[in-house]
């Protein structure tokens, strides 16, 4: 049974130790690993084989590039839990594996590795329970970093972030958002 102390300097005294106790609590338990932007979908499942779903439009062997999609059509690539969808994909890849790169799941031109994807014109990313919307982005897999431009939002739930930029980092799961620029 707990008493109440009568005196207000108590109060606060005994109010203080329990708020104390309770950050104790939640900073002593163990954090979970939760992904701040849809993009960290990419740093956590890079074991898993990327698939690339849509119309292909042109293959530039030379260059190694594949591009996706149409005005009509989506281009849609899916890596485990992560799923981004948009007009225009361009594909960057290798046919021999480098340090970040990811595997390509068939049917793709050969035994490929994913370098780098573009992709353009009404993107939505989806990861878990998040959302990010945006006009382009460029995923770097070697470089461990993606960015979204243009109209960027974020959603998980009710919550809303709006920026004109969103730069994230997969090697760290640390991510900014940046204003718009300033139009003159």
């Amino acid at each position: 049974m707990v008493t109440l102390p009568k005196s207000p300097r108590r109060s606060t005294l005994v109010a203080g130790a329990v708020i104390a106790g309770l950050a104790c609590a939640v900073l002593a338990s163990p954090a979970q690993p939760v992904a701040t932007d849809p993009l960290q979908g990419f740093s956590q499942d890079r074991d898993k084989a990327l698939k690339i779903e849509g119309p292909l439009a042109q293959v530039q062997l030379p260059a190694g590039t594949a591009t996706y999609g149409d005005y009509i059509s989506w281009a849609q690539v899916v890596l485990g839990n992560t799923t981004i969808k948009c007009r225009f994909l361009i594909i960057h890849y290798a046919q021999e594996e480098v340090p970040g790169d990811v595997r390509a799941a068939e049917p793709f031109i050969g035994k490929a590795y994913i370098r780098k994807l573009e992709f353009s014109r009404d993107v939505t990313i989806t990861y878990q329970d998040q959302t990010a919307t945006a006009d382009d982005g460029v995923l770097d897999l070697r470089a461990n970093l993606g960015t979204l431009t243009g109209d960027v939002v974020l959603t998980q739930g009710r919550d809303v972030l709006r920026a004109g930029r969103l730069v994230a980092d997969l090697a760290t799961g640390t991510s900014r958002m940046e204003p718009p620029p300033q139009r003159r």
